[in-house]
């Protein structure tokens, strides 16, 4: 094959075999049709007849938001006067372990 590029022609070399391509043989016992979507906060899953959301964040910890967001600003206040070398002149710091 020849095919025009930045700088000029450039040749290719195509190779066709004959026969048909390989398929995988089914497993079996793997009729069932389905689907899953992972995602950052939730699994999204189909098995042909059922769906449903599953959310990988418990409850729990859901209800407990507000107490670990305060505990991680005192932690982060803490890390800053340890060692206030490593704070930007604007404020934040160069590394910051909660995010």
């Amino acid at each position: 094959m020849r095919r025009m590029g930045k700088d000029g022609w450039r040749y290719y070399v195509r190779r066709v075999l004959e026969g048909d391509a390989f398929r995988k043989p089914p497993v079996p016992g793997s009729e069932a049709i389905g689907g899953m979507d992972p995602g950052p906060r939730q699994i999204a899953w189909f098995d042909g007849e059922e769906a449903e959301i599953t959310p990988l964040i418990p409850p729990a910890l859901k209800e407990h938001r507000r107490e670990l967001r305060q505990l991680h600003r005192k932690a982060d206040r803490r890390r800053r006067a340890a060692s206030p070398e490593n704070d930007l002149p604007d404020g934040p710091t160069n590394s910051c372990l909660f995010s």
